[in-house]
């Protein structure tokens, strides 16, 4: 059997100032970008929802709209509305 090649540790150490410094720094980097992480995430869940709502508004509106001018196209810069040509 192969022997390990980790370092036997026969009495109570301590790593460097600096080498728990290093440690730190690292678990205090990734503890952030996880709290950011999270932050977009919820974000990004409150952006869908609001997504979904103006979406239901926009279509509620474009069904109105329908209903008054018929199946038309709409010029968003003018508001001139047209046929919609049929494809042949």
């Amino acid at each position: 059997m192969a022997k390990s090649k980790l370092k036997k540790v026969e009495k109570t150490t301590k790593i460097t100032q600096d080498q728990l410094k290093d440690l730190k720094d690292q678990q205090q980097k990734i503890n952030s970008l996880l709290i950011n992480l999270g932050s977009a995430s919820v974000a990004t869940a409150r952006m869908m929802k609001e997504h979904d709502s103006l979406h239901a508004v926009w279509q509620t509106t474009t069904q109105a709209l329908e209903e008054e001018y018929g199946q038309v196209n709409i010029n968003m810069e003018t508001g001139a509305v047209s046929p919609i040509e049929a494809e042949e």
